[in-house]
């Protein structure tokens, strides 16, 4: 059995969980996305951090899947499907962000890192994203 060391980047030593959370790229990018998009009645300032903050706590608190997620966007009346096989923002973000996310099972990394360093496949299948005549070649 391999012994396995992980390094913590200046980010991770000076931040706190939510600070450096927060300050992922796939958090902002989200964010940004949900400031342009508020529906009518929402609060213009709280909106989006409060849409952020619910995906983050589904992904790594209460353990949601990416599809359970993606489906209660699409009850809350989010468009997630712009044309036959073209990837629409939002969707793109979400799934930005579940990748982005640090994960128990991968030790702290996010999915993205993991692979980065691994060069292990995807943990999410991305033929559950796009048609199968439109998959993506692995």
């Amino acid at each position: 059995m391999a012994l396995s060391v992980t390094l913590l980047t200046d980010d991770m030593l000076h931040k706190s969980v939510s600070e450096y959370v927060y300050g992922l790229p796939c958090v902002q990018s989200l964010t940004s996305y949900f400031d342009l998009h508020v529906p009518s009645g929402e609060n213009e300032y709280t909106f989006a951090d409060r849409m952020v903050d619910e995906l983050i706590c589904n992904f790594l608190f209460r353990r949601h899947t990416l599809l359970a997620e993606l489906e209660r966007l699409t009850r809350q009346g989010w468009y997630l499907c712009e044309g036959f096989n073209t990837a629409p923002m939002l969707t793109s973000l979400v799934v930005g962000l579940y990748r982005g996310l640090p994960r128990w099972e991968l030790n702290g990394w996010s999915e993205a890192e993991y692979i980065d360093m691994q060069g292990y496949p995807s943990l999410i299948e991305e033929s559950l994203l796009v048609p199968n005549e439109f998959a993506l070649a692995s």
